[in-house]
């Protein structure tokens, strides 16, 4: 997507990477045998090379995935409950927005909002992590969060984002004869948000005509690779759910392909972008008017659904495998337990100690105020950002930690890191991040303007 973003706060690494074509290889699934259709993306059987309906057209269930799958109409659909992705429900907001894990390589949002804290490195490394981006000239990235005038962006949805483990997913992933990660994933979409709404394609199209003909210009070159010298058709997809408070859609290139000896087969691109656009920000369609200067973006879904009625009539789309529907309902099921347990956990902490202390600098050896904090990435732990006013902090000190609500915790100085490596001591007057064991999510409301003293 080419926009000139004018602030970009990387929440994760993106992958540099540009999307390329992909070819078919094996052979295509016969969509009678045992193995399910969805996500299987080869090949086809010479069966295949005259698949035709009663209309003349190829069969929908060999095509590429906006033909063989249904669309939904709506101006908006109804979230199903506990929806969401990269460890959150949707939707978004800004308090939320701070629990996204964040990569070892990118700037933490807390030090955008507060220059004067460092920037530690206490995150989840992942590609597939995405970036917050806000373009809005006229305000501080503080206000844009404040009115969700933000949306994110990553080039590369994987497994992780659905909360599942590598091993649940390859059970998955090896299932099929010949799988394609980008069908798979479209599946769990749909499996997790219902069926889309928006559908738009990134290329080849023209803004001077209608949506209409736009349209049937696509159904026609798509479905048709044998029309091509190259004997394949290949199209940018935008791929959405309209929802009223906020859109999400991904994108990757379909590729359908022909061939006399074995017919039609779809081939797509293996990695699948991500996008979330708070209402604020407009709708999807707004959005993406809007990323490609009016060029790309229009929403499709209501005229590609009218002619996908005109060439196969009244059929019953695809939908996904069994497999996929247990691998996602078992995510969202461990996320709400998780949720509950971290709602639990949260309540209050036990490490609160009465103390008769005096915290002030001048009267302790070794003194840090605390500038900012945030939660670690996958985990249920807070790192302290500050500067060692004084002393030397090690890591396992005992130490103290005198929070903004007035209550005091003890804890043990368990990690720290400077420069972006992990280190045993701190410097003299140079920002650290400390993480102490003992504090409670709890404590994060209360604890930037605290400070830390050693015991």
């Amino acid at each position: 997507m080419k926009k000139k973003f004018t602030k970009a706060l990387a929440l994760g690494l993106s992958l540099a990477a540009a999307l390329t074509l992909t070819t078919g290889c094996g052979k295509k699934e016969d969509t009678t045998s045992d193995t399910p259709a969805p996500a299987v993306t080869s090949e086809s059987s010479s069966d295949n090379s005259g698949s035709e309906t009663a209309a003349g057209t190829i069969d929908y269930a060999i095509c590429p995935w906006v033909f063989s799958r249904g669309l939904s109409d709506a101006e908006t659909l109804e979230l199903p409950e506990g929806a969401g992705l990269y460890g959150l429900t949707f939707p978004v907001t800004t308090d939320t927005l701070f629990s996204m894990p964040y990569s070892a390589a990118s700037v933490p949002l807390t030090d955008a909002l507060d220059e004067s804290a460092y920037s530690v490195s206490f995150y989840e490394d992942s590609y597939s992590l995405p970036q917050l981006m806000i373009d809005e000239d006229d305000m501080t990235i503080g206000e844009a969060l404040d009115k969700n005038l933000w949306s994110l962006f990553s080039t590369y949805l994987d497994y992780d984002a659905f909360g599942v483990s590598e091993d649940s997913y390859n059970d998955v992933y090896n299932f099929y004869d010949d799988p394609n990660p980008a069908y798979i994933y479209m599946d769990m979409l749909t499996t997790m948000f219902g069926t889309p709404n928006y559908i738009c394609f990134g290329n080849d199209y023209d803004a001077e005509k209608s949506a209409e003909e736009n349209t049937q210009y696509f159904v026609d070159t798509f479905l048709h690779p044998e029309k091509s010298d190259d004997q394949f058709s290949s199209y940018l997809m935008y791929i959405g759910w309209q929802f009223e408070d906020f859109g999400i859609a991904v994108d990757f290139f379909d590729t359908f392909r022909y061939s006399e000896t074995s017919g039609y087969y779809v081939s797509p691109e293996n990695e699948v972008g991500f996008t979330y656009v708070p209402i604020q920000k407009g709708t999807l369609e707004d959005y993406f008017l809007d990323a490609f200067d009016g060029s790309y973006g229009t929403n499709i879904v209501k005229e590609l659904m009218a002619e996908k009625t005109a060439l196969f009539g009244d059929v019953e789309y695809l939908t996904a495998d069994e497999k996929i529907v247990e691998l996602v309902n078992s995510a969202k099921g461990n996320a709400s337990a998780t949720d509950a347990e971290t709602t639990e956990s949260t309540t209050d902490s036990s490490n609160y100690v009465d103390v008769d202390r005096d915290f002030s600098e001048a009267a302790n050896d070794v003194y840090m105020a605390i500038t900012d904090c945030f939660k670690l990435g996958g985990e249920d732990t807070l790192v302290l950002n500050g500067t060692t006013n004084k002393g030397i902090f090690k890591t396992g000190d005992p130490v103290y930690v005198q929070l903004t609500n007035g209550k005091v915790v003890e804890g043990t100085i368990s990690r720290m890191e400077q420069l972006r490596q992990d280190v045993t001591e701190s410097t003299l007057g140079e920002s650290i991040g400390i993480m102490v064991d003992g504090l409670s999510l709890s404590d994060r409301d209360y604890v930037t303007g605290g400070v830390i003293v050693v015991k």
